[in-house]
């Protein structure tokens, strides 16, 4: 069970993990010369800005996305329009063609 420290905003956390990862998360320590804790601390908060930023760029993605489409449906409307228009003028069409 966590235990709280109230005076410092923190949080103590048992964690089970496989040994072999155990042991890279030490090796990779080791080399950057902090503890466990900081290794384990360091990629959880990269991994955590490398979220945002997954996340900002899939809600870009999406209003480009409906951009896109709304862009299609003016092309297609105009397409249309020019399509009766070239009809009318060339003598052809009927009253009931109608831009959608």
């Amino acid at each position: 069970m966590a235990k709280e420290k109230r005076d410092i905003g923190l949080i103590q956390v048992k964690l089970r993990m496989p040994l072999a990862l155990h042991k890279k998360l030490m090796r990779e320590a080791e080399k950057r010369g902090q503890t466990l804790n900081a290794e384990i601390l360091s990629r959880l908060a990269e991994y955590d800005r490398a979220l945002s930023v997954a996340e900002d760029a899939l809600h870009t993605a999406k209003n480009a996305l409906e951009q896109a489409r709304k862009i299609d449906e003016a092309v297609r409307k105009v397409e249309e329009a020019a399509a009766i228009l070239k009809d009318k003028a060339t003598g052809g069409g009927n009253d009931e063609t109608r831009i959608r």
